[in-house]
């Protein structure tokens, strides 16, 4: 990946991010903004995994109602059987995987959802 999560952990603070948007789903944007609300960076995303009710995990090529969504697309190499994660810490790990796989600049977690980011630029 192009970043570690170490890495773009501190450039999005030295842009002084405070909050991110990615709505409308459907256009795959994720933009990333100060707190005096400028647009500070912004990249294109694909829905790796999303978190449904408690803790459970899906991969996002499962998911019935994502069609319309970007949604990454499932690895060549992966096991029709595996499991989905169980937990937020087997979670990001997968996460990574499969980002990496795609060469995705780097992950970015919400709060139900990883997103693998690509053409990620400050502006």
């Amino acid at each position: 990946m192009k970043f570690t999560q170490e890495e773009i952990s501190l450039l999005l603070r030295k842009l002084d991010v405070v909050k991110w948007d990615y709505m409308p789903l459907q256009q795959g944007k994720i933009k990333f903004y100060n707190k005096k609300n400028e647009k500070v960076a912004e990249g294109n995303f694909k829905i790796i995994l999303s978190q449904g009710p408690g803790n459970s995990f899906d991969f996002a090529w499962n998911i019935f109602s994502y069609p319309t969504f970007p949604i990454i697309d499932k690895p060549a190499l992966f096991q029709e059987n595996t499991s989905s994660p169980s937990t937020a810490t087997e979670a990001f790990r997968v996460a990574l995987e499969i980002a990496s796989e795609f060469e995705a600049d780097f992950i970015h977690q919400t709060l139900r959802m990883y997103l693998a980011v690509f053409d990620f630029k400050e502006l």
